[in-house]
């Protein structure tokens, strides 16, 4: 049984077990039905946070899964994140793609032990254990993410973000050659107005079916802040993004994080940040937070931070995609010549 008694005391603890049954409710052990204890509820309490308590074995179980599961040394979930502003009211981090924000039934940042290093260092009346993050990134996207570290930093912060004094700007690789240098996207969301202004980066060669010969980097500023508002825009004007599984209407024999059925969730971060573009080239999705540049919650004073270069793999995989391209023209060629 994965239970052992919670007074530490006791002649008989198990130390390598998940879960205490509280010492009141000892006679319950036996009398499980259906997996829920029948004699009081929340029973059970978890050995390692000491204060989480449950009623039905499935929740307590669930609990230990996604609060408490053991990852490799090298897992992203055990890496230091990459900091790129802070202060004693407000931190900025590069965010691994693949990790959720908040929510979900696995691991996400918020409730992870990752961003407890950049905590407020000064204890004071709105002090916080966590640092608060203040706004959305999709799981698929990487990029810039911004963290309050007080009360009022997070009321300040998410002010700014509803108000649209939050400048952001991204980077995605895109199906197609997208012609206009430079351009805006208008085009509602839900019924919402909703606008995005693209730039041209460059455009590469590519095989791909998808592609017409082309895919194209760009840099986008939305204006508004939708749910998965560069994602919707890109599609509506028919330049979805590279490796985006919902909108890009793949086929199933595209191989995306997705498929790999036999990994959880958490587990599915670490195999992107494994694979390269040559193993799995759809495994990612080409959408990364660039800049972001907003009030200080305390001095109103503009912060400003941004990426000096986008991400390795981003340059990879346009190199990759170009390899092949060319390789195919030069088979093509062989081919006729041959013939």
């Amino acid at each position: 049984m994965k239970y052992k008694e919670i007074c530490p005391h006791h002649e008989n603890r198990r130390t390598d077990l998940q879960w205490c049954l509280l010492p009141r409710h000892l006679s319950t052990v036996d009398g499980l039905v259906g997996g829920e204890l029948s004699d009081r509820q929340k029973c059970l309490v978890c050995a390692h946070c000491g204060d989480k308590t449950f009623a039905q074995i499935e929740s307590a179980e669930k609990h230990y899964r996604d609060a408490h599961k053991t990852f490799p040394a090298d897992s992203v979930w055990n890496q230091p994140l990459d900091v790129l502003y802070d202060d004693e009211e407000v931190a900025v981090i590069n965010k691994p793609q693949g990790v959720p924000v908040q929510g979900g039934e696995g691991k996400c940042l918020q409730k992870s032990a990752l961003i407890v290093p950049l905590a407020k260092k000064v204890v004071g009346k709105a002090f916080i254990k966590k640092p608060i993050i203040v706004h959305r990134l999709d799981a698929a996207t990487g990029g810039l993410l911004v963290l309050a570290k007080s009360k009022d930093s997070e009321k300040h912060l998410k002010t700014s973000f509803s108000k649209h004094q939050c400048k952001k700007r991204y980077r995605a690789v895109v199906f197609g050659k997208v012609k206009n240098t430079s351009n805006k996207i208008v085009e509602p969301i839900s019924g919402k107005p909703a606008e995005t202004y693209y730039d041209v980066v460059r455009h590469t060669r590519c095989v791909h079916p998808r592609a017409n010969g082309w895919i194209t980097t760009l840099d986008l500023r939305p204006i508004s802040g939708r749910k998965h508002q560069i994602r919707k825009h890109l599609k509506h004007i028919g330049h979805p993004i590279w490796g985006d599984q919902r909108y890009a209407h793949y086929v199933k024999n595209h191989r995306s994080m997705d498929d790999q059925d036999d990994l959880s969730d958490d587990e599915k971060v670490d195999y992107l940040h494994r694979t390269s573009v040559k193993d799995n080239a759809h495994a990612r999705l080409c959408l990364w937070a660039m800049e972001i540049s907003f009030p200080h919650p305390l001095t109103a004073n503009p912060v400003h931070v941004s990426l000096s270069e986008e991400p390795k793999w981003i340059a990879e995989l346009l190199e990759y995609q170009e390899a092949l391209y060319y390789g195919s023209c030069h088979a093509q060629e062989d081919g006729r010549t041959s013939g």
